[in-house]
């Protein structure tokens, strides 16, 4: 069985960039064709890097309004859309953790701005003097208190405070030499929780430094939210804050690691609905001759699609050549709107004897007229098809 814990531990332990969520496999390998199609800059699964910390306290502040510029503008040089609602991603209210840190110094945890319309969910934070790193050799007594830990190459984003001291390490384990570092940091939580409990369930994120060296992420959410936060005008949400310290060392064959973390308080904020924000799209049609209807709930930053047919999906979609591997053998279902913008499905569907699935997509920052689906099947070394060639559900606004 999945260790979870020790799993989340090992990710904590490194400045990994990536971390594998336990999701189906069909989520996996339609993330890695949407990165295949559409390469997105520093876009990772929900993971954490390390860090520390020693007092913090809370205080109230407020945050900029819609005239200044947010997160969603800086994160919109890597994806226009969040430019496309950065006006609207304005928190009534911001509490800020603080942190007193004989090696950080001041960090100031806070998160920056917010989008949430009801289907969808993003949410952008900010630490100030986050890391610092440093050089480090044990001493017998200090070795003898790490614990042995696989050598791993650290993925890096290339402008990270410590980077020099990253690459000599990294360069150490590919060479086989010695070397070690230690590492104070002060990083959130992976839990974004509500105040009556209501844990949201993280889809991906994107970080990266913004020009005073500030640590910046983009968190989005799996859509739909979950339902009993759709219909609130408002989320008061939660981020806990922990204090890490990391010493990690290789020999030259062999790593050991030591870790101590803590709790040192929390960011909250509070994130209004954007009105009207969401649009009712309904439509039917014929898939190979199979009469398929569709509806779909659509937003500026996401969609969920609903597709119903009269007859199972592996009777009337094209079956891959025999003897290939069943888990190798997927469906597509592909949205476009009326100016060719496609959106990117967030999960896949087996091929098998389902005539009814429902599947969360990335919006493209416009609001779209119509939106044609496409349903179709696929599997290892076949390329995509030709969308002229395939049947499609056309579906309109209907609310």
């Amino acid at each position: 069985m999945i260790n979870e814990k020790d799993i989340q531990d090992r990710v904590n332990r490194r400045l990994s960039g990536l971390a594998a969520s336990e999701q189906r496999r069909m989520r996996i390998r339609t993330a890695i064709n949407a990165e295949r199609e559409e390469a997105q800059p520093m876009k990772r699964t929900i993971s954490k890097t390390l860090v520390f910390a020693i007092v913090a306290v809370m205080l109230m502040a407020t945050v900029a309004t819609a005239e200044h510029l947010n997160l969603f503008n800086f994160f919109g040089a890597h994806d226009e859309r969040y430019n496309a609602v950065a006006p609207h991603a304005i928190l009534t209210v911001s509490e800020p953790a603080l942190v007193a840190h004989p090696h950080l110094g001041d960090v100031k945890a806070s998160i920056d701005s917010a989008y949430f319309d009801g289907l969808s969910l993003n949410l952008a934070y900010r630490i100030e003097n986050h890391r610092y790193v440093e050089a480090f050799t044990p001493t017998a007594d200090e070795l003898a208190a790490m614990q042995p830990d696989e050598p791993l190459i650290i993925a890096l984003i290339g402008n990270e405070p410590g980077l020099e001291i990253y690459k000599a390490y990294n360069d150490a384990v590919a060479n086989g030499t010695p070397f070690g570092y230690r590492q104070y940091t002060v990083y959130p939580s992976d839990h974004t929780v509500t105040d009556d409990g209501v844990d949201i369930p993280p889809y991906s994120a994107m970080e990266d430094y913004d020009e005073t060296g500030a640590y910046c992420e983009m968190r989005e959410f799996e859509t739909p939210l979950p339902a009993e936060l759709s219909d609130r005008k408002e989320l008061n949400v939660s981020i806990i804050m922990y204090q890490q310290e990391t010493t990690v060392w290789f020999d030259g064959q062999n790593c050991y690691i030591k870790y101590d973390r803590s709790e040192v308080g929390h960011m909250d904020a509070t994130i209004p609905l954007t009105k009207d924000a969401v649009q009712i799209m309904e439509g039917s049609g014929e898939i190979n001759g199979v009469k398929c209807e569709a509806t779909a709930t659509v937003s500026k930053m996401a969609a969920s699609v609903t597709v119903n047919c009269e007859a199972p999906v592996n009777t009337f979609l094209a079956a891959a050549p025999e003897g290939t591997d069943k888990h190798d053998i997927w469906v597509d279902v592909l949205a476009v709107d009326e100016s060719g913008n496609k959106f990117r499905e967030q999960e896949g569907i087996m091929l098998d004897d389902s005539t009814s699935f429902t599947l969360p997509f990335l919006g493209t920052g416009t609001m779209p007229k119509t939106l044609t689906i496409y349903v179709y099947s696929m599997w290892e070394g076949i390329d995509d098809p030709d969308l002229t060639s395939l049947d499609g559900i056309v579906l309109t606004v209907t609310k």
